[in-house]
């Protein structure tokens, strides 16, 4: 058996999900418990369906993706035109920040390329659009479904997804690929990485408010002082790791020549896959296998950076085989096994589309 065909049969399953509305059941954002709207996961599985059509050829497939586009462009998801509606909690922003706009844009401009219908994409690029970039800062600030501006999304992982997906709309307009090289150059103060080469969750407020470095000293005194907040947000930031280093593949496929694959602390964080902090904490952490995917996000982060990796076919291969080892009912299909959000788990199946094909057990 090999990738593809577990996509495909995986697939085959999605469209049994379909409800009546052309969307795909919501999740609730794993760990976090959000209550999300089906926006995301229509996304998700749109990219799958898109996937699934490329390897079979089969119309149905061809038809899901105009049912899934069409849902995230109509009233329920893109209720005022403006901005992609995630999710329903009365404390956080209805857009999911940064990072529930990226994904509608990954899932937009793959149905534009394969329905050939340019509204899709162009309705992305207009919600990019509202998102002020602060080039003195190299962040984007978030909006509301509305389109009013907030404060900078300080969670580094979705400036870098909004990066990296906003770049799937740059042929369509060229200002998208400035923007998201300068916020690559500016990485240089908001990015942290840690000694072992692990990705800090944070932008450091200092990025934004050098005013803040001394206050910030004090709150991370504090915060290293609580064994139970160091230990999760230590976790949290391996369960992620290669969740970022997926971003920043999609980047490298679109901005090869950009000045940051030189950088050392991108080479720092490549090699932190293969140390034995991560490897010996990857399986505990509830950012791991029960919410991302790493075992699809290490074989893409290899793929996508294969000269520094030492035999990245076979390293791919193992990662590949360790996700679906931990995480697809054999059953079903369905990415749904140890999952902390079985409807959100099977529709992140979807970040195996970048990898090539190749044979498993």
């Amino acid at each position: 058996m090999t990738l593809y065909d577990i996509i495909l049969r995986s697939a085959y399953s999605g469209l049994k999900l379909f409800r009546s509305d052309g969307s795909l059941p919501p999740g609730h954002n794993g760990p976090y418990h959000d209550a999300e709207t089906p926006t995301r996961n229509t996304a998700h599985w749109l990219i799958m369906f898109a996937k699934a059509h490329e390897i079979s050829g089969v119309s149905e497939f061809h038809v899901a993706v105009e049912r899934c586009a069409n849902y995230i462009v109509g009233e329920d998801a893109f209720p005022e035109s403006k901005a992609f509606h995630c999710r329903n909690d009365p404390h956080k922003d209805s857009t999911n920040g940064l990072i529930g706009q990226a994904w509608c844009f990954e899932a937009l401009s793959m149905a534009s390329a394969l329905l050939g219908d340019k509204k899709y994409i162009a309705m992305a690029i207009d919600v990019y659009r509202r998102h002020p970039f602060e080039r003195k800062f190299g962040l984007w600030r978030r909006i509301e479904i509305d389109g009013e501006p907030m404060d900078f999304d300080l969670t580094f992982n979705h400036q870098l997804w909004f990066a990296a997906c906003s770049m799937l709309l740059s042929n369509a307009d060229n200002e998208i690929a400035t923007d998201v090289a300068e916020f690559l150059s500016m990485t240089n103060k908001t990015l942290l990485i840690r000694k072992t080469g692990r990705i800090a969750h944070a932008v450091p407020f200092s990025a934004v408010d050098s005013k803040l470095k001394a206050v910030l000293k004090d709150i991370r005194q504090a915060l290293r002082s609580n064994k139970k907040i160091r230990t999760h947000n230590f976790l949290r930031e391996v369960g992620y790791h290669q969740f970022n280093l997926y971003a920043f593949g999609i980047l490298h496929e679109s901005m090869p020549e950009h000045p940051i694959w030189k950088d050392d602390r991108i080479k720092r964080a490549l090699r932190f896959i293969e140390s034995d902090e991560f490897l010996a904490n990857i399986g505990s952490s509830q950012y791991g296998y029960p919410y991302n995917p790493p075992g699809f996000e290490c074989a893409f982060a290899i793929s996508s950076f294969e000269t520094h990796f030492e035999k990245p076919h076979k390293k791919m291969r193992r990662w590949v085989q360790s996700q679906i080892d931990n995480c697809i009912d054999r059953k079903t299909w369905l990415m749904s096994r140890n999952a902390s959000d079985i409807n959100t788990c099977s529709a992140r199946i979807y970040e195996a589309v970048r990898l090539p094909d190749m044979e498993l057990i």
